[in-house]
């Protein structure tokens, strides 16, 4: 009987512990994708502040 209440009681543990490295792997994949969005927002911005010296130059 203690034997059947360990084995119940790991199979949760793992469950939990499984549970938990599922969602800090998503957390690190979504920050991530941040850091890339971040850095393509940058560019973006660089290019359009680029392109309003290009226009107030041809004005």
């Amino acid at each position: 009987m203690e034997n059947i209440i360990l084995i119940i009681g790991l199979i949760f543990i793992l469950f939990f512990v499984r549970l938990f490295f599922k969602r800090f792997d998503n957390v690190f994949k979504n920050t991530e994708r941040i850091k890339e969005l971040e850095i393509q927002n940058n560019e973006i911005l660089s290019e359009l502040k680029e392109l309003k010296e290009i226009l107030k130059q041809k004005s």
